[in-house]
Parts: C-alpha cells; structure tokens; sequence
C-alpha cells in the first residue's frame, strides 16, 4: 500500500508518515462533524465499500491526492478511515511488538499492559495512577522515532473521532 507515493508529510512531527495518509486523515477529520453518530460508530470498524478502498488505495498508491481532491470524488468517511486502517496493518514492524532498545527482551506491548493494569487495580489511589502515567511515558520515550510517531498520529486521530462522537 502506499508504494509509489514517496511524498512524505509536511506537518511538523508527522515526516515520517506518507503524505497520503495525513491527507487521509485531514479528510476524516473535516468529515467528522458532518457524520452521523451511528456511522461514527463505526470508523475505523469496517469500511462502506471495500472495492472503492482498493481504488482509493490504488489512486493514492501512485498520485499525490490534495484533501480537495478527495472531496471532490464524494467519498465515504469510512471508506477513507479505512484506507488507514490497511496502511497500519501492512506496516513492515508492529508498533507496540517488538523488543524494547537496549536489549530488552519483554515486549513494549506487554510493559504498556502490565503499567494499565496496574493503574487500574489502584484506581482509587491517585499517586498510583500519576505512577502508572510516568511509568507509561517512560516506556514511550524508549520507543523508536518512527514508532512513536505512528503512534502519535494514531492517538490523535481516535481522540479526535472519540471527542466528536461523544
């Protein structure tokens, strides 16, 4: 996915994602106070018309697309968010899978894990929770640049839906 487009990001922070997906994510952004709750519900979930994605995907794959572009060609938001979902899962690395740097053998994913359940069974103690959120964000800086950025976007882009919806 996303193969010939080489353009990467222009936003400050986001240079390691492809331009596609940012002008993907714009386009979901702009769309989402104008979507109706129960299709909200379901961004990210499944797409509208898995054959229109594969040729979003392919367009995007080898023209550079302007956000105005894209609503022009009067697509669907799922549609869209789901051309996001696909780059995320052919990433070549998981994100949050893989050993932590320094020679760590415990998965990332599984530290995050332990921290949140953690916090969770001490929910009533509040220096327990800012422990949890340190340790949390210690665990993130020792992330690789690209996987924190990834991840950044990602977070971004589900608070936005999650504060539109709510």
């Amino acid at each position: 996915l996303l193969s010939c487009s080489r353009q990467m990001s222009s936003q400050e922070g986001l240079d390691r994602l492809p331009r596609a997906i940012e002008v993907c994510a714009e386009y979901v952004r702009n769309k989402l106070g104008t979507t109706d709750a129960d299709v909200l519900a379901d961004l990210f979930k499944m797409p509208h018309n898995l054959d229109v994605v594969k040729k979003l995907t392919a367009k995007l794959d080898c023209v550079d697309l302007t956000n105005l572009e894209l609503e022009q060609l009067g697509l669907n938001i799922l549609d869209v968010a789901w051309v996001i979902v696909t780059w995320l899962t052919e990433l070549p690395q998981p994100l949050l899978s893989t050993p932590l740097p320094g020679g760590d053998s415990e998965e990332m994913f599984q530290r995050i894990q332990r921290v949140g359940l953690h916090a969770h069974d001490n929910s009533s103690q509040g220096s327990s929770e800012a422990r949890a959120i340190s340790d949390l964000k210690q665990l993130l800086d020792r992330l690789p640049a690209d996987h924190y950025a990834i991840l950044a976007f990602v977070m971004q882009l589900l608070h936005d839906a999650e504060r539109e919806y709510a």
